[in-house]
């Protein structure tokens, strides 16, 4: 059985694994009842479709393990940040956004989000922006937008409680993750800001069984020098010219072992060839044909 814990009028099932292909899900309870991505596990959230009347179903963003439990609430208003609405709509629009749209990675991803994650297309997606607010009767969520893992990266303030939902701005050692086309690296280093600037006593990630309290400074702070850590990573790498495979061969972002037959070894691509950018605008490298390397200190 999985953990749960019950904040004020929020009640967090946590996810079967901390991380991917599981995440939090959340719900919250006013006289109306909203449930926000639904993908912590199969038999919590069957129960919970059993035994709640649930109003609202909200997801924070497209990524699969948010959304992979969507089918056990048709028939629910669904809500989703503009942004992001259209990967919702068709998955076409969510291929292209995440990268895999024209690769050999294409067809064989999109059979996993339909068939593992059945995800399926909706007419009638409800556009929330940042700070729209919805009543549920005796409990106000205040929607605001933290764009940059994707665009329309959603989370929310229950002021009168003091919680603050991160969604994937979760502030985990191994993040933040960048890894779709769309995604932004100074999006997120923004809405780090942005949420540095928002008091609040519970800080609730889309990941892990912390719930982060009071100060959490240093956990932004932390967050940030992952993204420069590893663009130093990168620079050190490029102490003698590199093509952006040979880079993203080294894993020096995920970690992870892969092989050019694995869509995360494009992840890995995208994210390297994100920094890569940053890089060449501030000339901290050079470019020269398909390879690149570090300019002289």
């Amino acid at each position: 059985m999985i953990q749960t814990q019950q904040i004020g009028p929020v009640k967090i099932f946590f996810g079967k694994l901390p991380s991917y292909p599981y995440c939090n899900t959340l719900l919250v309870k006013g006289r109306q009842t909203l449930l926000l991505d639904p993908a912590c596990e199969e038999k919590a959230l069957r129960a919970l479709a059993g035994d709640e009347k649930i109003d609202y179903l909200f997801n924070t963003h497209y990524h699969p393990d948010h959304i992979r439990y969507n089918p056990l609430f048709d028939g629910i208003e669904f809500w989703a940040h503009r942004d992001d609405a259209p990967c919702f709509r068709s998955l076409d629009s969510m291929a292209e956004w995440v990268g895999v749209k024209g690769t050999p990675y294409e067809q064989a991803w999109k059979a996993t989000l339909t068939k593992a994650f059945g995800f399926r297309e909706r007419k009638e997606v409800k556009e929330v922006e940042d700070g729209t607010a919805l009543d549920l009767g005796g409990v106000t969520l205040q929607f605001l937008h933290f764009p940059g893992h994707t665009p329309g990266l959603t989370g929310f303030l229950i002021p009168e409680f003091e919680i603050l939902f991160l969604a994937d701005m979760e502030l985990s050692p191994a993040g933040p993750w960048y890894h779709n086309k769309k995604a932004s690296i100074q999006s997120i280093i923004d809405s780090v800001e942005k949420i540095r600037k928002i008091q609040a006593a519970y800080y609730i990630p889309s990941h892990g069984q912390e719930i982060f309290r009071k100060d959490i400074g240093p956990r932004l702070d932390r967050y940030l020098e992952n993204i420069y850590s590893r663009e130093r990573k990168i620079l050190e790498a490029l102490s003698t010219p590199k093509t952006l495979g040979e880079l993203a061969s080294l894993s020096l972002i995920s970690g992870f072992r892969l092989s050019p037959s694995q869509v995360w070894f494009l992840f890995e691509k995208t994210m390297i060839e994100k920094h890569l950018d940053r890089l060449l605008v501030q000339g901290k490298i050079a470019k020269n044909g398909d390879t690149f390397q570090r300019e002289a200190d």
